[in-house]
């Protein structure tokens, strides 16, 4: 969840924010990673809340940011946005509820909760996903992985791509 990670690709604008410590455990569990929004537990289990606090105020970001980049004059059908992790998740949440058509949504080891199925906005219904997870992945169990892929499917149909 560290921007500086992603600013090594060429020929493409891109922002790449890092997220602000919220975890009271981060420094200890999470190897001093910043958080974008609170965790019940590491790894992530089926007990997560949905709506953890913290990633609604990081959505609205995301979408200020999102509508700063429309206004610069990038339409927003060009626009792909995706994280790792706890910015996997953000990536959904902030992506599919956006209210103008995005290009694309990528969440690698991110996860999401039943909720988000009734906050997609309709211009995001149909637009192309892909959701990466790990088989081995110590941080999100399996069974949210595996929720995950089932809800990530109901909302995108046919755009919606799965990639273990």
């Amino acid at each position: 969840d560290c921007g500086a990670s992603w600013r090594e690709i060429d020929a493409v604008k891109r922002i790449v924010p890092t997220a602000a410590v919220l975890h009271p455990d981060a420094a200890t569990e999470c190897g001093g990673e910043p958080s974008w929004f609170d965790l019940r537990d590491i790894p992530v289990g089926p007990r997560e809340p949905d709506n953890p606090r913290g990633l609604e105020d990081i959505v609205n970001k995301m979408h200020r940011k999102l509508d700063a980049l429309v206004e610069e004059g990038v339409p927003a059908d060009k626009i792909v946005l995706g994280g790792f992790s706890q910015g996997g998740k953000t990536a959904l949440h902030a992506g599919l509820r956006y209210p103008k058509k995005l290009g694309g949504i990528v969440s690698i080891s991110g996860w999401v909760g039943a909720c988000l199925k009734e906050q997609v906005h309709a211009a995001n219904a149909s637009t192309p996903v892909l959701f990466c997870l790990g088989t081995r992945d110590n941080v999100i169990r399996p069974a949210v992985s595996q929720k995950s892929v089932e809800i990530v499917k109901a909302i995108g149909g046919g755009s919606a791509d799965i990639m273990e």
